[in-house]
């Protein structure tokens, strides 16, 4: 009852068309900011009135909730949250189907039941926020390309969401998963999955063929990292015989990237995270899939263009990975090491 300025953040148990209501409903009695984590990317609509992008407990949303002195966590889950100290010294009410302990942020509150009738409940007897700003979601650094032609992340990112706006998304887990995620803007419960918190390596591909077959009639784009990509390879055969609407999306830097990134944070010389590159689109085509090779930023959109035929399509896009350290500092800081240092 005291709180001026609080915040809403959707997660996991929030994915429905009731509940994303009902977090409308919530943000617009309360005239507060709404999130959401990575998996409930779309419970709350991006680019709505009011929303101020994902939330992960790291440190890209940190500026402006230092002005937040109460956070509304709708369907969180703990495992969704960067493993780290929480970061943040407000209360928290919880709104939960189930309630997860220990869990990192300052319980005030538990509310358990159906998520969308305490949010309605909470709505019913909330008054407008005091917030001076509306305050909008952080952009990720997007670093010119190292190899002077190459393209970035955000780049491939980018290119599908203008050639397919309507599709649904699966994502992998791995240093990539920050373009698509930042870049791609979805509007409905679902439309982006990701396995965030349990980061299984090899999720997109699978996800998407299980998307395409439990919701037809739109298209789906599978955003991978090679690494990723090649522990299930042989998925695309599955994709092919079922003649599925799907876009496989290869981020092919030949390295596991993330953990790439985590050994030069520390100072550590590269070890065993780096690999020639794969020809994707040749294993694709061998799998019964159309494909396409991209080298380039401006050969995207003509890959994407033969996206839009029958059956499976695979985009194996050579992208510049020197670009992901610093997004990733974005979203979760430097660690202590990388900093003394």
């Amino acid at each position: 009852a005291g709180a001026r300025r609080p915040a809403v953040v959707a997660g996991a148990q929030a994915r429905s068309d009731d509940a994303a209501a009902a977090l409308t409903d919530l943000a617009g009695a309360l005239a507060c900011p709404a999130m959401t984590t990575y998996k409930a990317k779309g419970v709350y609509p991006d680019g709505a009135a009011r929303h101020a992008g994902l939330f992960t407990g790291g440190r890209a949303e940190a500026p402006w909730l230092a002005e937040c002195d109460l956070l509304i966590l709708y369907g969180v889950d703990p495992v969704e949250l960067v493993a780290s100290p929480w970061p943040y010294a407000m209360p928290a009410l919880e709104l939960a189907a189930a309630a997860v302990r220990p869990h990192p942020a300052d319980i005030a509150v538990s509310l358990r039941g159906d998520p969308a009738r305490l949010a309605r409940a909470v709505a019913g007897a909330a008054r407008p926020a005091n917030w001076p700003v509306d305050p909008k979601p952080r952009a990720l650094p997007e670093p010119a390309p190292e190899s002077g032609g190459g393209m970035t992340p955000r780049a491939l990112a980018r290119a599908a969401a203008a050639a397919l706006p309507d599709a649904r998304i699966t994502v992998d887990a791995g240093a990539h998963m920050l373009a698509p995620m930042s870049a791609w803007p979805a509007r409905r419960p679902f439309d982006a999955q990701i396995s965030n918190g349990l980061s299984t390596m090899g999720f997109a591909l699978p996800a998407a063929i299980a998307t395409a077959l439990a919701g037809p009639g739109r298209r789906v784009v599978a955003f991978t990292g090679d690494g990723g990509l090649a522990m299930c390879l042989g998925e695309l055969a599955t994709a092919a015989r079922l003649a599925l609407p799907i876009v496989v999306a290869v981020f092919n830097d030949a390295r596991l990237a993330l953990i790439d990134a985590k050994q030069a944070q520390r100072g550590f010389p590269p070890r065993g995270m780096r690999f020639p590159a794969l020809d994707f689109a040749a294993a694709a085509r061998g799998l019964g899939c159309r494909a396409a090779r991209a080298a380039r930023a401006d050969e995207l959109a003509d890959a994407f263009a033969q996206a839009g035929g029958d059956g499976p399509m695979l985009i194996d896009a050579a992208v510049d990975p020197s670009g992901y350290r610093a997004m990733f500092e974005a979203v979760r800081g430097a660690p202590a090491a990388a900093a003394r240092a």
